[in-house]
């Protein structure tokens, strides 16, 4: 197969699929920034389903981290410890310094 001038010869699909980079590893949690700009929707799915933190990463150090969103269920209610705390009178009335420490 002849190969145009300035073009280097484009790979089979098949040996593409073959390939694996290393710094495309999800397992071991971290992605060079780089490559996360091409793979941004696998980390995500990734994330989405494991529920497993990946670290960004630029020359070897951490910037970024893609977090899971809160789990269903997981977020704050107000009210949630109603009747459970008991404030005694005088808790509002201003002490002094050494009061406080004591």
């Amino acid at each position: 197969m002849p190969v145009a001038k300035g073009k280097p010869p484009t790979p089979s699909i098949k040996k593409l699929k073959k390939q694996r980079h290393p710094k495309h590893d999800l397992e071991k949690n971290s992605y060079n920034v780089g490559d996360a700009k091409t793979h941004l929707s696998e980390i995500l799915e990734h994330v989405e389903q494991t529920g497993v933190e990946i670290v960004l990463t630029r020359r070897g150090k951490p910037v970024a981290r893609v977090v899971p969103d809160r789990i269903e269920g997981g977020a704050r209610q107000l009210g949630f410890a109603r009747g459970e705390i008991k404030l005694l009178p005088g808790w509002d009335e201003p002490i002094t310094f050494e009061e406080f420490f004591e």
